[in-house]
């Protein structure tokens, strides 16, 4: 009978309102089953109905007419039934919306219903949600508390799973502000999750069905709540996280509790920013550390700990999450950051000196430069965030402690300093491990402000001490950073007192170590690195010797053994990092009028402004050389300058200036360097989704580019799988930009015909192959930190 209906309204015979008005006397009828039938009858046939049978006029008398059966206890369940499928049609209005949902809140007891007919009254709160989202949203107040009060006390796992998915877009997109307390504990009495379905559960719903249903809304309806009362989260959720974090790192092949300690760390890193929250955090997660970082008295470990790279994984997840939620409450401006210059600081100095004295060749995973790192970072997001006054205090220790050997006071904590070890990161004879915790050194002194005096006797013979120490003495990239990172941070914001290093000492640098063609060319690389670091902290505070040590990086493009590696220097120089930035209190002079400069750094744009004056200087004489110079090895040393002066500034710096830099960026792309012919590709691509005029010039060269998409599009050409997709994915816009072009072909001689044939794209994106994972930093593959 049903069917016969649907067919005759589907066919046109007759129509809704017509069926409604047959049903007339069964949907008023005062015999209870016989009313309940026929509005059941209705709602089976709204439930199969095409949707274009629907009219504006049938959808309004259809609300009025459900909302009516829900206050007979009678019919309100085959009216559920009904309101589900017509909530989803498009006549349906806002307002609609609105006294449906009312209705349902003032006329449905919960606690009459059983499972499935509590399921209908969820699922119809979920079509209203999904379809009339931003109705309830203006209901405000009334809806979320209604909604709390149709979902208090809600057991049943087949309920919850759609409860939970409501709670999630709630708390995403509603203003709960004021229901967070009453929404958490609807929501976390299900806290433990125990669910156990009986042998013949029809439904298939698991403990991990309902634990991944509620993950994300119980996170974030947590974060909200920490925000406002952060002891909820105290008392009921944290001890349930921290719980769930083993003491030992789980076994390489434990892939199913990795995945469990990530998750539960990366949950941490969401809740914890709030003071007390985070208290907790740093206390828990430093036990977790030194338990995984230290191995017992004994030097007894486990079979499973004898692994090198999970013990090494799960500690760099646990200094990892410290460090995303310090970022995070750095950011925010959070108070109560100063206070772990005692409390957290002195334990990270502790912990990495205290493993590089004892360990003795033995593997401790805080030995690993992958985790002092991450603990450096943690350093410098502290220590920029302390007063002048504080800083000298710390720095006075820290100093004792790198120079002196004098540790105890710096590196306080759990693990006791032998007293037979000496400390002297400094000295050439020491062990790696001990100079790999000069960034840890480094990670302080970038951090200070500029009125913070070193407290050495001449800052000059320190400075000279650091950079000999990295030439002559640094063993890895880590540590020849440190070195160059703090060198740059004092020039930057210490100038005044370097008269002799920064004229005597540097040309001699340069004279023996850079411009000597007899020393090894690593060593010459190694030292234009830090002639450039030295730079660009001289030329963000605008002085005058910036454009000096420009011009001998310049006066090397014609050394076939360094030209591209001062080529790169002329753009890193101007490059934003993370080291000299106005959070850790470098100074940034944008080199303009007083009132320009003041107004450049309220609205953050001092860094266009440098980069700006730097280009002004330095492009034109970069494309001479690379359009005069008859030399192919010079000519191209220009172009590897030009194009890494191009990626390290801001678009808007450039930008005019395409119409020239055409035709030497297309000779770019012709350079052997992979790296380089991927950053040009990024630029000229960033400037086919640009304004008319860039996008013109792109287009006036749309055939060339496409042609080197296609190249760069193969594995011979552009190793590097992501890069290949790129190119590929990018096709289309350079399509877009120019003329039609047909007939393309590689330059192996390959046709590849109409770039605009869908088929030819799908081979090209299947012939660019894919990308395997091969050996990542084994913190992605064993946590994703």
């Amino acid at each position: 009978m049903v069917l016969t209906c649907v067919s005759e309204i589907a066919n046109g015979s007759t129509s809704l309102l017509d069926l409604v008005k047959a049903l007339g006397e069964y949907l008023t009828a005062e015999e209870d089953d016989l009313r309940s039938k026929g509005v059941d009858f209705l709602s089976l046939v709204i439930g199969k109905c095409p949707p274009e049978k629907f009219s504006r006029q049938s959808v309004r008398v259809l609300v009025t007419f459900y909302c009516g059966k829900l206050e007979d206890t009678e019919t309100i369940i085959p009216a559920l039934r009904g309101l589900v499928p017509l909530m989803s049609l498009s006549p349906v209005t806002s307002a609609d919306a609105v006294e449906v949902t009312k209705a349902v809140i003032k006329h449905v007891k919960m606690k009459a219903l059983v499972q499935s007919q509590r399921y209908l009254v969820f699922k119809t709160i979920d079509t209203l949600i999904a379809n009339q989202r931003d109705a309830l949203k203006a209901m405000g107040k009334e809806f979320i508390s209604g909604y709390i009060s149709l979902a208090e006390g809600e057991k049943d796992p087949r309920n919850l799973l759609l409860a939970f998915a409501i709670d999630r877009v709630m708390v995403l997109e509603f203003d709960i502000s004021t229901h967070v307390e009453d929404l958490f504990n609807v929501t976390f009495c299900y806290f433990p999750i125990t669910f156990r379905p009986p042998p013949d559960d029809p439904y298939g719903i698991t403990t991990d069905d309902l634990k991944n249903a509620l993950r994300e809304p119980a996170l974030g309806l947590l974060v909200t709540i920490a925000e406002f009362a952060p002891s909820h989260v105290t008392q009921t959720t944290l001890p349930l996280l921290f719980v769930s974090l083993p003491d030992r790192a789980p076994p390489r092949d434990a892939q199913a509790e990795r995945i469990r300690c990530w998750r539960t760390l990366d949950s941490l890193s969401r809740l914890c920013k709030q003071a007390d929250l985070f208290e907790t955090l740093v206390v828990r997660l430093l036990t977790k550390l030194d338990l995984v970082c230290v191995p017992p008295a004994d030097g007894a470990l486990a079979q499973d700990e004898t692994d090198i790279e999970p013990r090494a994984a799960y500690a760099h997840s646990i200094l990892r999450t410290m460090a995303d939620v310090l970022a995070a409450k750095v950011a925010a401006g959070h108070s109560d950051v100063t206070k772990y210059a005692d409390r957290l600081v002195p334990r990270v100095f502790n912990l990495f000196i205290y493993a590089a004295l004892v360990s003795n060749g033995r593997y401790m995973a805080a030995t690993d430069p992958r985790l002092v790192s991450v603990a450096s970072q943690i350093v410098t997001l502290v220590v920029q965030t302390l007063s002048p006054q504080r800083q000298e205090a710390f720095v006075s220790v820290l100093f004792a402690g790198y120079l002196h050997g004098d540790a105890g006071k710096l590196a306080e904590g759990h693990q006791k300093l032998p007293a037979d070890k000496k400390f002297e990161p400094f000295s050439p004879e020491v062990c790696s491990l001990q100079k790999n915790l000069l960034a840890l050194f480094s990670a302080a002194i970038i951090a200070l402000h500029k009125e913070v005096a070193l407290p050495v006797p001449d800052e000059d013979a320190f400075l000279n001490t650091l950079l000999q120490w990295s030439s002559a003495h640094a063993e890895n990239v880590l540590q020849r950073d440190a070195a160059t990172h703090a060198i740059s941070s004092i020039v930057n914001k210490r100038p005044g007192g370097l008269a002799v290093f920064l004229a005597e000492t540097l040309d001699s640098f340069w004279t023996t170590q850079i411009a000597n063609r007899a020393m090894p060319p690593p060593k010459r690389k190694e030292g234009i690195s830090s002639w450039a670091w030295i730079t660009k902290a001289l030329l963000i505070r605008n002085d005058a010797a910036a454009a000096r040590n420009i011009d001998k990086l310049l006066g090397l493009l014609d050394d076939a053994e360094v030209s591209w590696d001062a080529a790169r220097a002329i753009g890193s120089v101007v490059a934003t990092d993370k080291i000299l930035t106005k959070r850790n209190h470098a100074v940034i002079k944008a080199g303009c009028s007083l009132r320009l400069a003041l107004v450049a750094s309220l609205i953050g744009v001092a860094q266009i402004l440098y980069a700006q004056r730097y280009c002004s200087s330095v492009l034109p004489r970069i494309v001479e050389g690379a359009r005069s110079s008859s030399d192919s090895q010079k000519q191209n040393a220009f172009l590897v300058a030009l194009t890494s002066l191009i990626q390290s500034v801001p678009k808007s710096v450039y930008a005019p200036q395409m119409s020239m830099l055409m035709p030497l960026l297309l000779r770019g792309l012709d350079l052997p360097d992979t790296e380089i012919r991927a950053g040009v590709m990024d630029t000229l691509f960033a400037a086919a989704q640009s304004d008319a005029n860039e996008n013109g010039v792109v287009a006036e060269h749309a055939a060339s580019l496409v042609s080197t998409m296609l190249r760069n599009s193969m594995v011979k050409e552009m190793p590097a799988a992501a890069s290949r997709r790129n190119q590929v994915s990018r096709l289309c816009t350079y399509k877009r930009v120019g003329p039609p072009i047909y007939d393309t072909k590689l330059y192996d001689g390959g046709g590849l015909g109409s770039i605009g044939d869908k088929s030819v794209y799908d081979n090209l994106l299947m012939s660019s192959g894919g990308g395997g994972h091969h050996g990542e930093d084994y913190g992605h593959i064993l946590f994703a930190s």
